[in-house]
């Protein structure tokens, strides 16, 4: 019901109308929309409910899928009931929906009883204008999950259908912070600006679609990191093969099974985080330098032993002050009381800076791509990586790798001396 009325209501012109009428006879509910808008070309009507048919006379004015009203009638037969339309080119169109009353028409497995059903009481429609904010203002972008400042994964939902984006909200948070993009420029904005871990993009949308959107975030080198999750409508062979020359890392398609959908995501980001284990300890150590000059050999032992555990899990997400703590024999009050004392930070901080140290390291060394890097150095996020690294080191690691990679391709290193030879 709810497709055919958004049907009527997109080709229905400004100073339209649109009627619904709900009857009943004796064993059926007929459901009757009708609205006075262009109507369908006579050698359309038969094909309306064809999976991704479009009319090629409001294929440009009317964005779409195509896909609607073929769901409409699934949902329908399953019911048991139809679903059939009369239209006059220029004197609008009337879809009639007819479903069995009852339940004697249903199989006892396609029945499922949730107790008596619950009265209805009407409730006053919400200000569309308080409910959802401005499509073209980024800020105002809806954020489900975690704070922004928070080391949360983070996935950006881009669809033009918000009963979408709230569907893939509401299964994807927790664990992920979830960012809503009405379309792809908007998606693009969002991108550049909190850096997802991982976007989802729906591929038709109007003002840019989901392939441009991907080839744009893949042509900069500040997004170019962050893995991309296509979802159509359109299953053919051509479709998917466009969305991987696109560099998508996935393909997905509509409708979708939510479990498939977490598994995909959970499996493309696992796969950027497997790369923490071929990146961690493998550069020099970071440094720890206490602010105390004349230490005691316990205390000097201590930093050792602070320094050699962080060192040994700089990769572990997981890693916490506890543990921490419980590797050089301390309690947490008692080690932090002796960091401040001896370091000038307390151990979270300590942490914090030996893998922001380690991350730079690992860009100067040209070692993966910002995410790769994020990941090896124990962060969920990158949009949290990014942002702990330029309070550390006053840039961008983005703009760092690029700073590194420019000074390398001028300063070359020098060439390795062939065995047995002497430099002079």
């Amino acid at each position: 019901l709810s497709n055919v009325l958004a049907n009527a209501f997109k080709f229905t012109p400004d100073g339209g109308t649109v009627r619904v009428s709900v009857t009943r006879t004796e064993d059926a509910a007929r459901i009757a929309v009708n609205d006075n808008g262009p109507g369908i070309p006579a050698t359309e009507v038969g094909l309306v409910f064809d999976r991704f048919h479009r009319a090629a006379s409001t294929a440009g004015a009317h964005p779409g899928t195509g896909i609607g009203l073929a769901l409409a009638r699934e949902l329908v037969v399953l019911h048991g009931g139809a679903i059939t339309v009369e239209s006059e080119e220029g004197f609008g169109s009337t879809f009639v929906v007819t479903l069995p009353t009852g339940s004697a028409h249903l199989l006892p497995a396609q029945i499922v009883d949730d107790g008596a059903a619950a009265p209805w009481t009407p409730r006053a429609a919400p200000s569309l204008a308080a409910a959802a904010p401005a499509l073209g203002d980024p800020a105002l972008a809806p954020v489900v999950g975690a704070a922004d400042d928070d080391d949360v994964t983070t996935v950006l939902v881009v669809d033009d259908n918000a009963e979408v984006r709230a569907y893939v909200a509401r299964h994807l948070a927790p664990p992920y912070r979830v960012l809503e993009a009405a379309d792809g420029q908007e998606g693009l904005e969002l991108a550049r600006r909190h850096l997802p871990d991982l976007v989802l993009s729906d591929v038709m949308m109007p003002v840019m679609d989901g392939y441009a959107l991907c080839r744009a975030l893949k042509a900069d080198p500040d997004t170019d990191f962050v893995p991309v999750i296509l979802l159509t409508a359109r299953a053919e062979a051509e479709d998917r093969l466009t969305g991987l020359t696109e560099q998508a890392d996935d393909y997905l398609t509509k409708p979708f099974d939510v479990r498939e959908l977490r598994a995909r995501i959970a499996n493309v980001i696992a796969t950027r985080r497997r790369l923490r284990e071929r990146y961690s300890g493998t550069l020099a150590r970071a440094s720890f330098n206490p602010v105390a000059t004349d230490l005691v050999p316990a205390d000097r032992r201590l930093l050792e032993q602070v320094r050699a555990a962080i060192e040994a899990n700089l990769g572990d997400e997981d890693f916490t002050v506890e543990r921490l703590a419980g590797l050089v024999a301390q309690s947490r009050g008692h080690l932090h009381r002796r960091l401040r004392d001896l370091a000038g930070e307390s151990p979270s901080d300590v942490i914090r800076r030996m893998r922001l140290e380690r991350a730079a390291q690992m860009l100067d060394a040209g070692a993966g791509s910002v995410a790769e890097v994020a990941y090896a150095v124990g962060f969920r996020s990158v949009a949290h990586f990014s942002n702990a690294f330029q309070a550390i080191h006053g840039t961008r690691p983005s703009a760092w790798r690029r700073r590194s990679l420019a000074a390398q391709a001028t300063y070359p290193a020098p060439p390795v001396p062939a065995p047995g030879s002497r430099t002079v």
